[in-house]
């Protein structure tokens, strides 16, 4: 898994090719192994997103669906699941639903706040969203920072609740 790590991240079709076969080793140690699993499930997002393959967005959506099976402690695991989920499978209700587990187990976990506001930044997902700006200023900030949740897109409710939220 370890050896994946440095081409798992890099959204380039060629690196997920090369971290792919490293982390079916992993999973071929040990088969429910939810972060090798959401690994594999990004990897074969990008690998979709680049080259549209259809077998490339089945396997992205099987991993994502095992490691939520079995990543029921790993928010990292959750998060990058919950990510394909909604925009390989368009269940965004699974997804959303992932990103709050995910966020209960660790409300300071990039994959979770990124991938969950990305996925949640609209008016009718606003719970989810009213969540992430309730996590520590630091970690909203970064959040926010990242492009990820721009506060003009969010609903009024939650403008008017920034304030309250970002407090000093």
């Amino acid at each position: 898994m370890l050896q994946a790590l440095p081409f798992t991240y890099c959204h380039i079709a060629e690196d997920a090719d090369r971290a792919i076969p490293l982390l079916e080793q992993a999973l071929a140690l040990e088969t429910d192994y939810a972060a090798a699993h959401a690994a594999l499930a990004w990897c074969y997002h990008f690998r979709f997103r680049l080259r549209l393959k259809q077998e490339d967005r089945a396997l992205a959506v099987r991993h994502a669906r095992t490691a939520i099976a079995h990543g029921a402690d790993d928010p990292t695991a959750l998060g990058i699941a919950g990510f394909v989920v909604a925009l390989d499978e368009h269940d965004q209700a699974t997804a959303l639903s992932v990103f709050d587990r995910a966020l209960t187990l660790g409300n300071s976990n990039i994959f979770a706040l990124c991938c969950g506001a990305q996925i949640s930044n609209c008016p009718t997902r606003a719970p989810l969203s009213l969540r992430i700006l309730s996590i520590p200023r630091p970690v909203a900030t970064l959040c926010l920072d990242c492009g990820q949740v721009p506060p003009n897109t969010l609903p009024s409710r939650i403008e008017q609740l920034t304030p309250l939220v970002f407090t000093d």
